[in-house]
């Protein structure tokens, strides 16, 4: 009878944990879900924006992006916890209150050392009950000496996680710059490109049509589709380099996906005049990079750590003095003073710190050349970086020159073509074909522009160039969009 229990237990208890397992991780999921329900109404909260300028986008991607605050929230962690290293050389305070009791009376007795036998009868001279007190102050010198001067390196470290959020928010300011040009042409081109391809897709019914009714050789109607066809597949692959670029400009901004953003240009922000000319001295801009870049200031803050390090390898073998000041309370009735203080100081040495000095030692120093050795890589490679970033912001704007060229004669050819139109001289299929041409040369002319406005912002970032350095540039040397409120809407 008794197996035949356990029997139905154990079903029943397995049962159990299984409905309990079950029921936890349902709670925990909807425990998740509204965490993220939650992030999300967080992330899109006051987003009221009803047009959005250049400058607009950088200084709202600078407030809200989710990176740069990561960055600045690390920037704070970094400065407490080189205030909390400094709070680490006090005294050590520590404050006791105890209560002892015991079934039995503390009753002792003594003996003889010389005879072993009993000198003194058994007395009591503790309390059976009793409550003590403690105050103590502890205070290793060395090791608050140490901690002051590591706190140097703590707050060194809060300044290179305030150089990392420089960099964060000057690779901000370089994404949105090369998102918000091509996000302005997809809406520029989004209407004329669909009135253009609802026209050539007219057409090739129409020579379908035509072809079928035997009025057009099928060798002719078959060459007018391909040309249709190949410019309309050309058209949209210079469109599809821009689609996605609004989705790019919204997450940077952290503006909601699916909801409308308006951009807003000047008149005349395709004038080659607003992409930088870079006439100035490349050695100028190696020294302006290698002041302001903050991954160069980083490895300078991390060669003085190392250096630390170096010298705190030998501080952490000298013996340490200890202090200890101690406040006490003994309500035991025996004690003929039951308040007192204790003082005590001592020196402590490290057998083992003296025995692996020599190989603490030889760490630091490999650590203080490795510093060397990162930050002359570093050099190196940014001087590069300032050549390489010089000739392909020289090239878009040269690129751009004679792109502007080109239109010029893709826009005259589509004038002749409405002319020709117009006089009856050319049928609606060739004029199709002319309108995607010069849908193609403008969506081409804007894609080096937008090029341009990268290989721009790209160089700005090459030379380490906050917000404020953007509005103080030399215009000779370096002209850039100018960052005004005054703009109309995205036209061409």
């Amino acid at each position: 009878m008794i197996k035949r229990a356990n029997w139905l237990i154990l079903p029943a208890t397995a049962f159990l944990v299984c409905g309990c397992s079950g029921m936890s991780a349902q709670n925990e999921s909807k425990e998740f879900s509204q965490i993220i329900k939650q992030d999300r109404s967080d992330i899109y909260a006051l987003q009221q924006i009803s047009a959005l300028t250049v400058e607009d986008a950088i200084t709202r991607a600078l407030e809200y992006n989710l990176d740069a605050r990561i960055a600045e929230q690390d920037y704070l962690v970094s400065l407490e916890d080189a205030e909390l290293q400094k709070l680490n050389s006090l005294p050590t305070i520590t404050a006791k209150r105890s209560f002892i009791t015991r079934n039995n009376e503390a009753a002792s007795s003594s003996i003889s050392a010389l005879t072993g036998v009993q000198s003194l009868e058994p007395s009591i001279s503790t309390d059976q009950t009793r409550w003590t007190s403690m105050l103590e102050a502890n205070w290793d010198v060395l090791d608050s000496a140490i901690n002051i001067y590591r706190s140097k390196s703590a707050l060194d470290r809060a300044i290179i996680s305030e150089e990392r959020l420089r960099k964060v928010r000057q690779n901000i300011i370089s994404d949105v710059y090369s998102a918000y040009w091509r996000a302005a042409i997809a809406q520029l081109m989004k209407p004329s490109i669909e009135d253009a391809m609802i026209v050539s897709d007219q057409k090739l019914d129409a020579l379908d049509t035509a072809t079928e009714m035997g009025d057009l050789p099928l060798q002719e109607a078959a060459s007018a589709k391909t040309s249709l066809l190949e410019k309309r597949k050309r058209l949209n692959n210079l469109y599809d380099n821009f689609v996605l670029a609004e989705i790019e400009l919204k997450a940077l901004v952290s503006f909601p996906p699916e909801h409308d953003l308006d951009l807003v240009v000047d008149e005349d922000w395709l004038d080659k005049d607003q992409l930088a000319k870079m006439s100035g001295s490349t050695d100028k801009y190696i020294d302006d990079a290698l002041q302001k870049r903050p991954e160069i200031r980083e490895e300078l803050l991390n060669k003085r750590i190392a250096e630390r390090g170096v010298n705190l390898a030998i501080y952490e073998t000298i013996p340490g003095l200890n202090l200890l000041l101690a406040y006490n309370e003994d309500d035991n009735s025996f004690l003929l003073n039951d308040k007192w203080l204790d003082f005590t100081a001592s020196i402590t040495q490290s057998i083992t710190k003296i025995l692996t000095l020599p190989t603490r030692y030889a760490r630091a120093e490999k650590e203080e050349d490795l510093a060397d050795a990162r930050r002359k890589a570093l050099v190196a490679a940014v001087i590069s970086q300032v050549y390489i970033s010089k000739i392909l912001t020289r090239k878009a704007y040269f690129d751009y020159s004679e792109q502007l060229r080109l239109f010029d004669v893709a826009e005259g050819n589509f004038k002749r073509a409405e002319t020709y139109k117009d006089a009856g001289l050319m049928g609606s299929i060739e004029f199709a074909d002319a309108s995607l041409d010069y849908e193609i040369a403008k969506l081409e002319r804007y894609a080096v522009y937008a090029l341009g406005q990268e290989a721009q912002a790209r160089f700005m970032n090459t030379l380490g160039y906050d917000l404020d350095d953007y509005y103080h540039l030399d215009v000779p040397e370096i002209s850039l969009p100018p960052m005004t409120s005054e703009a109309g809407g995205v036209h061409g």
